[in-house]
Parts: structure tokens; sequence; C-alpha cells
């Protein structure tokens, strides 16, 4: 049987939605089970990251967060070799992000899926239901998961987390600020921003890679933040962190809209060819994924080619098949610069929607960089010096622009940015025009020197290409130095934020 995941939104978003009551039902299950069951939503949350046995003064250490009940049992933890093969595999700001996920969704939809089914008598079609906050009105979290109760009863809601706190810091207002948020990720057919490599969806970096991908970047991370902006007092949500993020309901309905902008992106494009992608960790020498599948801790191992659709097989003949009621994709206005080559005649319009594009190899150049930046609260203001030679080349590429010669394409990156806040976001500007809000969803793990990515902090990739074509058709392109203005969407609290340095890439088509 092929699953249909469904919006979340449907009937209101309310526990009219028969999706959203039985997985309450299902996740009240798991949160009755302790943390060293392999099936307990604690165990599961830790798949994604935690902060349990690594003893950390105060938040995100698990044993501060007062919604996790005593029925948890955190003093109790599995074995070394459970956490060892289970716990703290998310991917971040590596290539393997939307696989894992995909992944990790899967064994949870059939975890839960068997306790609805075979312990709760419910539907045999149920599957996780996805938030697509894009939706015209819908932008809101659902209200079956800010009721404190489940319908008709006094029975706490399971749904229901008192750390979510939303863009307004009220606890009330739980929304995705779509003045922010965006779907252009889905109107790529490459993923230029992981430079000098061919791209998915997302992008293809090496495990310990530290570039954010574009779907993860916006909307992923600007959900999570939303979600888990600080409150008042300066506490941030669950979602705001990857070591408690998992902890928290909606998560799973957020990265299901993830999972589905990927599926719907497949519909006109290929994923990625590379072995090395396909192959995942293994093609580091390092073991596979890891999910437990039942009680006993049965484990599904897996690389990004087991999920590279969605139908997949976990182990043996155990299949989990799956596609999502709406796989539209967004209509996008053409940018500033294709709208002015194809009214030249220079550039087609798109391909047919049934011709895949198939990623290609690019390859790029440093045209200039800035030194080491510290950022405080407000506005922070920089120059990049360029490199006159390599600008001409940007500047040629402009002039000549066809359909057979595409134009350079010119990204600026914000390397090694580091920081302890992870619910703010940096809105930058390059020669007074705004080209990016970036979500700093994960910026504390990617910080510690213990973490994944070795202390290296993120990098992010912003796209300028329509900034220089504006420069270049108002003939102000001949320039030294690009200025770049980065103001904290929120005050920083008790520390700065630190850029190793920004830099600016051509990317030659």
């Amino acid at each position: 049987m092929t699953l249909t995941r469904r919006n979340a939104h449907k009937d209101g978003g309310t526990f009219k939605n028969s999706d959203l009551l039985w997985y309450a039902k299902a996740v009240g299950v798991m949160k009755s089970r302790p943390v060293n069951d392999p099936t307990s939503w604690w165990f599961y949350a830790a798949m994604h990251g935690q902060k349990l046995n690594k003893k950390q003064e105060g938040y995100p250490d698990w044993t501060f967060i007062e919604s996790i009940p005593a029925s948890a049992n955190l003093g109790v933890l599995p074995s070394a070799t459970q956490m060892s093969l289970y716990w703290d595999q998310c991917q971040h700001s590596t290539g393997f992000f939307l696989p894992w996920h995909r992944g990790y969704l899967a064994a949870l939809e059939y975890l839960l899926r068997d306790i609805i089914i075979n312990q709760l008598n419910g539907p045999a079609d149920w599957a996780l239901p996805y938030w697509n906050y894009f939706n015209k009105d819908e932008n809101k979290i659902p209200t079956a998961f800010t009721d404190s109760t489940l319908p008709n009863t006094d029975i706490p809601n399971p749904l229901y987390v008192a750390e979510r706190y939303g863009p307004d810091k009220n606890g009330i207002d739980i929304y995705v600020d779509l003045s922010l948020a965006n779907q252009e990720c889905q109107s790529k057919s490459t993923t230029n921003d992981y430079l000098g490599k061919s791209g998915g969806f997302n992008h293809i970096g090496s495990q310990l890679g530290s570039t954010t991908g574009r779907i993860e970047s916006n909307p992923h991370n600007r959900g999570h933040i939303d979600i888990g902006k600080y409150n008042e007092a300066g506490k941030e949500g669950l979602m705001s962190d990857e070591t408690t993020a998992a902890l928290d309901p909606i998560f799973y309905i957020h990265h299901c809209n993830i999972d589905r902008m990927w599926a719907a992106w497949n519909t006109k494009n290929n994923n990625p060819k590379d072995t090395n992608w396909l192959e995942g960790p293994t093609a580091d020498g390092l073991s596979r994924y890891a999910m437990p599948m039942d009680g006993a801790g049965t484990a599904w191992h897996f690389a990004p080619k087991d999920v590279n659709s969605t139908n997949i097989n976990f182990y043996g003949n155990v299949g989990h098949s799956y596609t999502y009621d709406d796989l539209t994709l967004p209509v996008e206005a053409p940018s500033s610069l294709a709208s002015r080559l194809i009214n030249l005649g220079k550039l087609m319009p798109e391909m047919s929607e049934n011709e895949p594009v198939v990623p290609k190899d690019i390859s790029s150049e440093l045209v200039g960089a800035s030194t080491p930046l510290t950022l405080f609260s407000g506005i922070t203001e920089t120059s990049v010096q360029i490199d006159n030679t390599s600008w001409k080349s940007v500047a040629n590429s402009l002039r000549d622009a066809s359909n057979q010669n595409l134009p350079d394409e010119v990204y600026l990156q914000l390397e090694n940015v580091k920081g302890i806040h992870n619910s703010n976001s940096l809105l930058v500007s390059v020669n007074g025009t705004f080209v990016d809000s970036i979500a700093l969803f994960g910026l504390r793990s990617a910080s510690e020197e213990n973490s994944q990515h070795g202390g290296t902090g993120l990098t992010f990739n912003i796209d300028i290409t329509h900034v220089i074509d504006e420069l270049y058709l108002s003939e102000n392109l001949n320039i030294d130095a690009l200025k770049v203005k980065i103001e904290t969407s929120d005050p920083i609290i008790g520390d700065t934020f630190e850029v190793g340095r920004i830099s600016v890439y051509r990317v030659a088509q």
C-alpha cells in the first residue's frame, strides 16, 4: 500500500483532522516510555541530537527542560552501544541533510503506524501529516499543537509543549514569517551554493562539510527559529536547537513539508548521480545511518541511495511507500537577469515541465574576501575588496550572455559563522540592496569543538547575481569593493557572532 501524507491544516488544523488526532495519541504512547526504550519519544529525539549524556549546565541539557515528564526516566540511559549507534546522527549543513531526514521520518512513521494500527486500533492508512506554511492562511501552527488537552477530555495533549514561543516571543502567536521564509529553492535545478561541486536539491559535500544548502537555509532553518524563537526572558524554544528540536512534535510535521518539497522538486529534476552522495558516509569508510525499528532495537541501516525516492525498503522485504496529496511546484517569476535576457532574445524561457534537469559540474573562482568580522547586536558594515582581473570576467559574461553562453553567477559567502545563540537571523544587504535573511539554527552545536563540524561553525552562500546585474546595467560595475551590511534581527544575548570572513565567488556556467 502506498500511503498518502496529507496537509495538517485539513479540517482547520484542529483535532477534527483525524491524522492529527491519531498522531497525538501515538505520540502519547511513545512519551509514556522511558528514554532507554528504543521506541520511546525521548530515544527518537536523541537520535537527532541531545544534551543528556553530554552534561551542560542549564538549557539545552534535557534535565532542565520542564516539559519532559518524570516517566522519561532520564537518569537511566540506554547502553553505550545503543547510544553510539543511534544517537546524535542528524545531518545539517552537509550534503546528506535531505536523505538522512527522510530516513528518520520514515522510521518514525513506521513505528507510529505500528502503535496506531496494532495497539490503538486506528486506521490502516494513517501517515504523517505535513505543515505547508506556504499555503494561504496556513502559516500559523495548527491549533491541534496548541490545545492543552485532547478533545472532550482532561488528558494533556501530547502535541503541546510549553517551550514554543513563536516570532512574537509570547508563546501564543506561533507562525512561520512569510516575509522572510520562501520557496525559492524549488525553482533551482542545481545548487551552486556549494561552490565547485555538482548539485542536487540541497548540495553535495563531504560528511563533515559545513555549507548550508538552499532548502536547509530557507525554509528549513527559518521554520525552526520562528517556532523556537527565544521568549521575553531570553529562553530559547525547543525548535531552535539541534539537540532539543526533535522533542517538539511539530518538528516532524515541519520536516514532512521539507521532504514534500524535495519530492515535488523531483517531479521535474533528478537527484545527484555522484557515488559519494549515493553511498553517503560509507563513501568515507564510516558506517551507514541507523534507525531502530522495534522495541528490540532491530536496526535499519541505510545510505542516501536507499531513500532516493519515496519508495523505501527498510530491511529484508519490509517496504514503506508513500506520496503526498500535493506535489505542485510554486510558480516563480524569472529573476531580473533572466527577464532581461529573455526580452533581448538571448535566453529561452524555462524548459518543458516534462524534461528533467540533470545537475552539472560547475567551476568557481574567489574574487574577493574580507578580514574576520565580529557582529554585535544591530548593524555591522564592512567592505569586501574585489580582484579587478576576476571582476572583468564577471562583466564580460554579463555583456556576452546568451542561451548558449550563460552569464556567471555571483555568490556572497559568510564563512565559519560562530556563536551560541541559535534563534536569531542575519539580514544581509549588498550595496544597499537586501539580499537574504540567514536563520542561524544549529549555530551553537556547529560552534562546539566536539560537534559534527569540529567547531568550524556554519557557512552560508547567498546568490547576489541580480545585484551585480543591476550594477552592470547602471554602468556601476567598475568597483574596487562591495559594501556589505549585516543586521541581527534580534539583540544578541550575552555574546557576539564571529564571521571567519565574507567572500565573493564567481561561478562560471
